[in-house]
């Protein structure tokens, strides 16, 4: 019993740690990074396949914003 409440925990946790990656997307309105608005926090636009959570999305690359630096 406290083996699977240890494993349920470590779930947990690390399902918390990776889900922090996602929360740096951000998508800009317009079609280029020329197009865009400049970033928060000093991030640069770069190009990149949008997210989806249908399957009915584009594959043509779209101006988000770049990782967070530390």
């Amino acid at each position: 019993m406290k083996s699977l409440l240890a494993l349920m925990l470590v779930v947990v946790i690390s399902t918390a740690i990776l889900a922090d990656d996602d929360d740096d997307y951000m998508r800009l309105p317009g079609k280029t990074c020329e197009d865009a608005p400049p970033c928060p926090d000093n991030r640069t636009c770069e190009m990149a396949p949008p997210r989806c959570n249908s399957g009915t999305c584009g594959t043509d690359p779209v101006p988000t914003c770049g990782k967070k630096k530390p």
